[in-house]
Parts: C-alpha cells; structure tokens; sequence
C-alpha cells in the first residue's frame, strides 16, 4: 500500500483531503500524525496544569495550552516520531493507505521518506503560512528538492477528485 506524508500551511486542507479519502475508502485509510502522538502523551500533563484537555476543540482553550504544545513537541518530538512511523507501517502492513496529514519539517520527511513515503504538498488559494517558524519549515521541506506531487484544495470538489486520485494512486477504488 501507500504512506502519503503531506506538507501544506494549516488550513491548506490536509485533514480534509484524509476526511474524503475515509468517506470514500472508510476500511481502506488510516490517519497518523506526530501531532496526534503529542497530544496523547501530554494530556495527563495539560489536565494537571490548565484543566484543558491536550484534545479540547475549544478556539480560547487551544490557544492556552497551544504554547505547551509546542513545547512539549520540541522536547519529545524526535524521540516519539519512531512510534507513529511504527504504527504508519503497521497500518499499511494491514492493506491500508496511510495519510500522514502534517509532515513538520525536513529531518521529519527524510525519516519519513526512509519508509518509501510519497511527499504530497497541499496547497489552497489564499492560505499562507500562518507564522514566520510555520514558512522556515515548508520552506527547509521544499529545498530538499525530492519529487513531491502537489495538490491544489480550492474547493470541496476539488478536494474530493484529490482525495479520489491519490486512493487510485495507491490502487484502492473507492
């Protein structure tokens, strides 16, 4: 099966693109993300220190624990990014085309790449790297110059012929 590792500035439409994929192929796609893997081992430590849930949907709750977040992910990141490249192969051992939906930086995507996965850039119109630090990282991923196929995520149909053309890629007809 397939590993698709994406790059794209947040709200570029990664996560849509894995949500289509699943609507399509729901038996046939698995999601895995380093961010995921952060939040599940600092939840304990977010409900002890702000009473917010490291998974709350909360606009206002994010934006207070986010700064531990991303702490907690330079702090940890390296050392958890073997588990989630672990369950990614165990899930494509199972038949299943895995989508890693944000791909942080380029020692990410060469480990990533180690394992055969396809780099997939997302872009839509109008969406730009929300930081400065967000910008450095697509940037250092994009110079590493390895053939990356790019998707343009203007709108819902598009997203959905996108989400169709990478399931047909990695040989699974929804």
């Amino acid at each position: 099966m397939t590993i698709y590792a994406m790059v794209g500035a947040a709200g570029a439409g990664k996560d849509e693109l894995f949500r289509q994929a699943e609507l399509l192929a729901p038996d046939r796609v698995a999601r895995v993300a380093l961010g995921d893997e952060i939040k599940y081992q600092s939840n304990g430590a977010c409900l002890s220190r702000y009473q917010i849930s490291a998974w709350t949907e909360d606009p206002d709750a994010k934006a207070r624990i986010r700064p531990f977040l991303e702490e907690f992910g330079r702090n940890h990141g390296p050392q958890l990014l073997p588990m989630v490249i672990a369950r990614a192969l165990r899930y494509e051992s199972e038949g299943k085309v895995v989508f890693v939906p944000r791909v942080q930086n380029a020692r990410e995507m060469r480990d990533w790449l180690i394992i055969g996965a396809l780099p997939v850039m997302v872009i839509r119109p109008g969406v730009a790297p929300a930081t400065t630090q967000e910008a450095l990282d697509i940037d250092s991923i994009v110079r590493m110059q390895v053939p990356m196929c790019t998707l343009v995520a203007a709108d819902l149909d598009q997203v959905q012929r996108n989400a169709r053309a990478l399931l047909g890629l990695a040989g699974v007809q929804p």
